[in-house]
C-alpha cells in the first residue's frame, strides 16, 4: 500500500515540490559548516593524553588563548645596517596595522648576525586569525632583497587550515564524477544516471545542515576531514541504493506493463535490505561515539546523518522520479511477459 501511494502520480510531484523547497530553505545553511568546524590540535588528540590535559590547563592560564605569529627575517653573509633598519619599520608597521592580544616583542637577532626574528602574539580563538596573519605577512614583505618567512603556532594554525581550503569541492566533484561514471556504464541511458546524482547532491545538503545543526546547538565536533568525507559517503551508498532499486525496477518491467505498478513492486523487495543496511551502516558509524579522540567521535554522527539523509531522502527521490522517467526506456529492456521470472 505504502509503496503503491509513493509511486503515484500526485506522489512525484510533491516529491519535486518537497525536493525544492528543501533546497531553497537549507542551501544557505550548508555554507555556514565550515564556520563551525574545529580543526584545533587538541581535536586530534586522545582524551586521556598528557598533551590533551596541557592544552587544556593551558586554555585557562592567563595568555594561554594566544597564538604567537613569529616573524622572521635573514640574509645569507649577515644582516647589514640598513636591513635592520627595514625589519624595524616592519616591526613598527605591524604594532600600528594589525589587532593584538599583546604588545609585538623585542627585535631578537641570531649570533651569526644573518637572521633576526620578532613575536607578534595574536588571540588564538578569534575567527579573523586567518586575516591577521595576512595582514602580518603583507605588512613583513621583504624589500632589499631580504628573505622573510611568517611562522610560529598562530601562522602554523593557519596554515594548517589552509591546505583543506577547496577540498570539500574537490572531493564532491570527484565523487560526483566516478559514480557518473559507475551509473552511465551501468544504467546505459541518458537521463537514468542523473537521478541518483540530483538526488545524491539535495542528500548531502540535507547532511550538510543536520550537521551544521548537531555543531552549533549540540556541541557535536566537525572537522575538515569529516565533512569532507561526508560527500563521499552519501555518493557511495547513494550509488549502491540505486543499483538495487533500479535493477529491481527493471526486473519488473519484464513482468508488468504499468511502470509505476513496476516500481511499487520494485520498493516492495528492494526497501526493506536498503532500510535493514542504512539502519546497519549508521549503528556501526555510531560506535565511533565510544572513540577516545574526538575528531573521530564526531564523524560517527555526521556520516551517520549523511547515511540517513541519503536513506530519507536520495533513495525515495530516485524511485518517484526513476518511475516516470523510465517508461520512455521500456524498449531497451526485453518485453513484457507475466511469466518472466526475475532475473
Amino acid at each position: 500500500m505504502i509503496a503503491t501511494v509513493l509511486t503515484g502520480r500526485r506522489a512525484t510531484w510533491i516529491v519535486l515540490a518537497f525536493s525544492v523547497i528543501a533546497l531553497v530553505l537549507l542551501a544557505p545553511v550548508t555554507g555556514k559548516l565550515k564556520s563551525v568546524q574545529n580543526n584545533d590540535a587538541i581535536n586530534y588528540l586522545p582524551r586521556g593524553a598528557q598533551s590533551t590535559q596541557v592544552q587544556q590547563i593551558l586554555a585557562v592560564l592567563p595568555g594561554g588563548n594566544t597564538a604567537d605569529a613569529v616573524v622572521v627575517y635573514a640574509r645569507t653573509g649577515g644582516l647589514s645596517g640598513p636591513d635592520l633598519a627595514r625589519v624595524a619599520a616592519a616591526r613598527t608597521a605591524v604594532t600600528n596595522g594589525v589587532d593584538l592580544a599583546a604588545p609585538v616583542g623585542p627585535l631578537v637577532g641570531s649570533t651569526d648576525h644573518a637572521a633576526a626574528l620578532f613575536r607578534v602574539p595574536l588571540t588564538s580563538a578569534s575567527d579573523a586569525l586567518p586575516d591577521k596573519v595576512s595582514r602580518i605577512r603583507d605588512l613583513a614583505a621583504s624589500t632589499g632583497g631580504l628573505q622573510v618567512a611568517v611562522t610560529g603556532p598562530g601562522a602554523a594554525k593557519v596554515d594548517a587550515t589552509n591546505q583543506f581550503a577547496g577540498v570539500d569541492l574537490t572531493l564532491l566533484l570527484a565523487a560526483a564524477a566516478v559514480v557518473a561514471l559507475l551509473l552511465l556504464l551501468i544504467y546505459r541511458s541518458p537521463i537514468l544516471w542523473l537521478l541518483p546524482l540530483v538526488s545524491g547532491g539535495l542528500a548531502v545538503v540535507v547532511a550538510m545542515s543536520a550537521t551544521y545543526a548537531l555543531a552549533r546547538w549540540a556541541g557535536l565536533t566537525v572537522t575538515a576531514l569529516s565533512s569532507g568525507i561526508l560527500y563521499v559517503l552519501v555518493f557511495g551508498v547513494g550509488t549502491d541504493y540505486a543499483l538495487l532499486l533500479v535493477s529491481r525496477y527493471r526486473e519488473q518491467l519484464r513482468r508488468h506493463d504499468d511502470h509505476r505498478h513496476a516500481m511499487a513492486q520494485a520498493m516492495r523487495s528492494a526497501v526493506p535490505p536498503i532500510l535493514a543496511s542504512a539502519a546497519t551502516v549508521v549503528l556501526s558509524l555510531c560506535c565511533l561515539l565510544f572513540a577516545s579522540v574526538n575528531s573521530d567521535r564526531g564523524l560517527g554522527p555526521v556520516l551517520a546523518a549523511g547515511q540517513k539523509a541519503y536513506r530519507a531522502r536520495g533513495g525515495h527521490a530516485s524511485g518517484t522520479t526513476g518511475a516516470q522517467r523510465r517508461r520512455n526506456e521500456q524498449n531497451n529492456t526485453a518485453h513484457h511477459d507475466p511469466n518472466t521470472p526475475p532475473e
